[in-house]
């Protein structure tokens, strides 16, 4: 059984779609549009959800979950931190 969605979203639709279409990143794109369905009431589960995406459902629920814990803002921030350090040290570089 798939796990059904009970999330409050605070923004209507036409504000959600506006957002939408602001957005330059797809990453932040995928994650009001989430809001968007939901609230619209498009999909029912979390699994639809992902499906129709074609993303897993563990982070689906961990976008919902920053939603609901810091809002708008806190679901559009940048986190991204890098992929994996150079072995070549600064001061190596700074020498070539």
């Amino acid at each position: 059984m798939s796990r059904s969605l009970h999330i409050e979203i605070q923004e209507s639709a036409e504000e959600l779609k506006r957002i939408i279409n602001e957005q330059t990143r797809a990453k932040f794109r995928e994650r009001i549009q989430i809001l968007y369905w939901i609230k619209t009431e498009l999909f029912n589960s979390l699994q639809e959800l992902a499906d129709h995406l074609g993303r897993s459902k563990s982070v689906i629920f961990k976008w919902l979950k920053e939603y609901r814990t810091h809002g708008l803002t806190g679901l559009l921030q940048w986190n991204y931190h890098g992929g994996r350090r150079s072995k070549i040290s600064e001061a190596m570089v700074a020498a070539l």
